[in-house]
């Protein structure tokens, strides 16, 4: 894979991982799991028109450890913004 193509998702993984999160989807073979990106400081799900790209920004997400879960669930969207204040209160 071409780093070059990775280049404008890679804040993704990086410095704004706190603001993106996995979604498991249903469909496919049951041998592999599949993700959608879901940019969780709008509710907006992520599209990656290539799908080598995209199967690379969430491997390289799941290795970062992007939190994976149901993004509109209330308890999730709680824990993910404590954390995110947590996190910007320590930058700071």
């Amino acid at each position: 894979m071409d780093d070059s193509k990775l280049k404008e998702f890679e804040h993704m993984w990086q410095s704004d991982k706190e603001c993106y999160m996995l979604s498991e989807v249903e469909g496919g073979d049951s041998s592999s799991k599949r993700y959608a990106i879901v940019d969780i400081s709008t509710n907006h799900g992520v599209i990656i028109e290539d799908n080598e790209v995209a199967h690379e920004v969430v491997r390289r997400m799941l290795e970062a450890g992007v939190n994976i879960g149901n993004p509109f669930d209330p308890k999730t969207r709680k824990e993910i913004l404590k954390r995110r204040l947590k996190s910007s209160r320590e930058d700071h």
